[in-house]
């Protein structure tokens, strides 16, 4: 077990709540390690960069004041007298490739929770890094892409059409592009807070379409109950878009933007399938 150390996490996060809750309970850190950057003490917070403790947990010895941060400060808690995983995380390859997952999540962990900093103590938003922001959005897409073209084919396969691999792939870009030309009308200054959010909605969508796969696989669906499937995620897709603009502090607009493209892309997808 590490003892002695604080381990200072954001308060509003539910991700590092759960990892640090876990850390816990799993022995790796004693009781008192966990503490929140916005009302951690003074005398502590003056040990570490307060800036890059935004975007990297912080892992602190306060009477040695030695800091280390992001997957570093993981890794210190993982491999505590465990010589195999010491040696594993020295692997360069494996360690760039944590590093840049580990990256990729914390400077997106406020658009994947969907949490705001409240008014209690200190801000701990990670600052937008735009690379990383960009490649959120481009696997996102991708994923959900291959999702919902997988209940595309279920889909067509029952309708007897033509499947068009590439379609999903193409409206789940699309609607990035969309949706960013009308938030550089509404409020350009949000925009990659809100696409950053509004592909976390579409990764929960394609998630929820596991159980639709599923129940297919065993009951063979045909293609209205498909649809009802379908509407159900779409549906719950819409609360959870409405729902994280309202935290944005984004108007309706926004939302009734968002089914305007897709409500295009399916009158365009029912009239190729009439024409041909």
């Amino acid at each position: 077990m590490l003892s002695n150390h604080k381990l200072i996490i954001d308060k509003t996060c539910p991700m590092c709540s759960l990892y640090g809750n876990c850390f816990t309970r799993l022995g790796l850190i004693d009781q008192n390690t966990v503490v929140f950057y916005q009302n951690v003490n003074r005398k502590v917070f003056d040990q570490i960069d307060e800036k890059r403790a935004k975007s990297e947990v912080a892992l602190v010895h306060p009477r040695s004041g030695k800091t280390v941060y992001g997957l570093d400060a993981f890794l210190k808690i993982l491999s505590n007298e465990r010589s195999v995983l010491k040696r594993l995380f020295q692997v360069k390859w494996l360690y760039f490739l944590l590093e840049k997952l580990y990256r990729l999540i914390s400077f997106n962990r406020k658009v994947i929770a969907g949490s705001t900093d409240s008014s209690d103590g200190r801000v701990c938003t990670p600052p937008i890094h735009i690379p990383y922001r960009i490649i959120y959005l481009i696997l996102v897409a991708l994923f959900t892409g291959l999702m919902v073209n997988g209940f595309t084919t279920l889909l067509d396969a029952e309708l007897g059409v033509a499947h068009v691999g590439w379609r999903e792939y193409a409206v789940c870009f699309g609607q990035i592009a969309w949706q960013f030309a009308a938030l550089s009308l509404i409020d350009p200054a949000k925009r990659l807070d809100y696409l950053g959010n509004m592909s976390t909605v579409s990764i929960i969508g394609a998630l929820l379409l596991i159980p639709l796969f599923i129940a297919d696989y065993f009951l063979d669906f045909c293609w209205m109950q498909l649809m009802i499937g379908f509407a159900l995620v779409v549906g719950t897709m819409f609360y959870l878009h409405v729902k994280r603009c309202k935290r944005l502090g984004l108007p309706f607009i926004v939302s009734a933007s968002w089914v305007m493209f897709r409500t295009i892309v399916l009158i365009i997808v029912l009239t190729l399938i009439y024409l041909n």
